[in-house]
Parts: C-alpha cells; structure tokens; sequence
C-alpha cells in the first residue's frame, strides 16, 4: 500500500475517535442519569420541581374526526379531532374540564365573552 493510502485511513480513524469522544462527552451525562438531566431541564425552563408522589400517570389520545381541504401543493389541510385524557383524580380532586375550557375560550374570543 501506498503511504497517501495509509496517511487517508489514519485521518478516517482519528476522525472516528474524534466524533466518538465528541459524542460520549455530549450525551454521557444525560443518558447515566435522567433524572439529574430532567431537573437541570426543568431549571432551565424554570419550571418547579414534583416529587414522585406528586406525580399521577395520564393518558393522553387524540380521535380524528376528519381531515379536509388536503393540498399536496400548499402542504396543508384541516383537521377535526377531540383530545382527550384518561387519569385516575386522587379522591380529594374533582377536576372540572368545562371551567377550565371556558376560560380558554374566554381569554381567545375577540370579546372575552364565550
């Protein structure tokens, strides 16, 4: 082999360890620990931290109803669907999605009036 074929395969491979390093000292921290990366992320969005306790698990799904005006040329269309949410409230919560809706709506109508 010729030496400018050995001087190309030596740069491929450090390269490679180059990009590998560059890689593990990017991602290392947050995959060996979620839960450290999760709160350094909720720092950042200034959001409070929940304890596991706090916390209750949702489901969460959206049913389609219709999708109209499809247009391959604008890359666009119009959608109908319902979001809906499956949880199990702790007994001393009675959720109320009407009121919370109502406000939504409110704060976005032109009027404040729903």
């Amino acid at each position: 082999m010729s030496s400018k074929r050995f001087f190309l395969i030596g740069w491929i491979v450090v390269l490679f360890i180059l990009g590998g390093l560059a890689a593990w000292f990017t991602f290392g921290p947050s995959i060996s620990s979620k839960a450290v990366a999760f709160k350094n992320y909720q720092k950042t969005l200034g959001l409070p931290g929940q304890e596991a306790s706090d916390k209750l698990p949702v489901q969460v799904g959206i049913s389609i109803e219709k999708i109209s005006d499809f247009s391959i040329k604008n890359v666009a269309w119009n959608a109908d669907f319902y979001v809906w949410f499956r949880w199990q409230p702790p007994a001393d919560v009675q959720p109320s999605i009407p009121a919370i809706a109502s406000r939504w709506y409110a704060a976005r109508s032109p009027t404040g009036k729903n």
